[in-house]
């Protein structure tokens, strides 16, 4: 078997014999494959992913003489609050501080302890045991490495092409040797995410696993017993597109409420196949829509979901708690920066703050100066943009235009969508320059 060499996190190259050699001592005196958290217990993370990258825990099972045992099917450890606390409950008996990272090692927590420090949720942990929390440590943020532009010479390597061949071909060896459908942990783990995307894309895994002649298991979740069949997707689909003359995009089912329903559709059967069998076309700015839907004058997603009804509700309540217009910091601390971004296509802050009858807080500062921008001089400098451009300006174009200060007068008067849709249609047709103008 040959193989790149991937780096763990620490930067060392597994290799076949790095992974051997790693094995070997790791599993000295075990019977049976260890499971995916007695690798993270036992300090082997890197050796565990490792493995998934290269052969998959089957082919390392048998390599070491431990495939005549029945390799146990755990998944991702899933930390809950209580199963948190019941792990840390010992770890911190007779402690009066948070342990180390050395401490969650030697008791073979170093996965819960990655997780904790992942979440960011020692100090809330150390609040409810009564520990004193770790000293918080401020790091530096890193700086991205400036990336090389692209050019035709580098052209952007494509995606690799999922066929019903090429998908057949990767299940019959990964699917060798079971009799059940994996999960979806199962997948990832063996380093097989895309394919597992590429079955929800061609037909489901339900009619894979019939294909691939393997049983196909029903897993239930605790939180949601419902068993999707075919005819309770047909009616639960019946009555979500009832008024749609569109395919609804991926977020309109989550914001719906039907996020078990599209997992259900991709299953059984895929996307494709209940919007051809609904006869619906799919959404102008959705993947693989044809290039004559996606028009400019359709209106964006964000468009179609802010309405002033729901601005008002979003924002309302933040208005009420400081008694005065939020700045953007305001806004964004208590979660609305979509309901901002909708106040400036939706008449500009000017017009809300009439409509609330509020006005901003007075700056502790000196008072910029926003007198200087009038509509016609508004009107002025986005025509001379659009003569410059030919086309309506990007975001990064308003603010960095000189002089400074139009984006922010734009949508203060009336908003962004407002002034686009005046000058877009009030603009002459664009000259023809080149050589075969005439």
């Amino acid at each position: 078997m040959t193989a790149q060499q991937p780096h763990s996190r620490r930067g060392r190259a597994w290799t076949e014999a790095a992974i051997r050699e790693e094995l070997t001592g790791f599993l000295a005196g075990r019977a049976t494959w260890p499971t995916y958290r007695e690798f993270i217990a036992g300090g082997a993370k890197g050796l565990r992913e490792a493995i998934a990258r290269i052969g998959g825990p089957d082919y390392w099972a048998k390599e070491m003489g431990l495939a005549d045992n029945p390799r146990p099917r755990g998944g991702v450890v899933r930390w809950t609050d209580e199963s948190i606390e019941a792990a840390l409950r010992p770890l911190l008996a007779g402690r009066d501080s948070w342990p180390t990272r050395t401490d969650f090692a030697e008791a073979g927590l170093r996965g819960l302890g990655e997780v904790l420090r992942e979440r960011e949720d020692t100090h809330r942990w150390a609040e409810r045991m009564r520990v004193t929390p770790p000293p918080q440590v401020h790091k530096p943020p890193k700086r991205r490495k400036a990336t090389k532009p692209r050019t035709r010479a580098s052209p952007r390597r494509p995606w690799p092409r999922w066929t019903e061949q090429t998908i057949a071909t990767a299940l019959q060896e990964f699917l060798e040797g079971r009799d059940e459908w994996p999960k979806h942990s199962e997948f990832v783990a063996a380093g097989h995410k895309g394919l597992y995307h590429a079955i929800i894309k061609h037909g489901g895994s339900h009619a894979w696993a019939e294909r691939m002649g393997v049983q196909w298991v029903e897993r239930k979740s605790s939180h949601h017993k419902t068993v999707w069949t075919e005819e309770r997707i047909r009616a639960e689909l019946s009555g979500f597109l009832a008024d749609r003359s569109v395919w609804p995009t991926a977020g309109e089912f989550n914001e719906c409420g039907h996020r078990q329903l599209l997992t259900a559709i991709r299953r059984r059967g895929g996307t494709e196949k209940w919007r051809r069998e609904f006869a619906l076309p799919r959404a102008a700015h959705a993947p693989g829509a044809p290039a004559s839907a996606r028009s400019p004058k359709q209106p964006s997603a964000r468009e179609r979901r802010w309405t002033d009804q729901r601005i008002e509700a979003a924002i309302a309540p933040l208005i009420q708690e400081l008694g005065h217009w939020p700045t953007k910091a305001e806004f964004h601390r208590a979660g609305q920066s979509r309901a901002l971004s909708a106040v400036y296509d939706h008449g500009g802050s000017a017009r809300w703050q009439k409509h609330f009858g509020v006005r901003p807080r007075r700056p502790s500062g000196p008072v910029p100066d926003r007198t200087q921008w009038t509509e016609q001089q508004i009107e002025s400098e986005l025509r001379r943009l659009l003569t410059l451009t030919g086309r309506w300006p990007t975001e990064k174009q308003l603010r960095e235009h000189i002089p400074r200060g139009l984006y922010s007068a734009v949508v203060r008067h009336g908003g962004v969508r407002m002034w686009r849709k005046r000058m877009t249609d009030d603009a002459p047709a664009p000259v023809p320059t080149g050589r075969n103008s005439v």
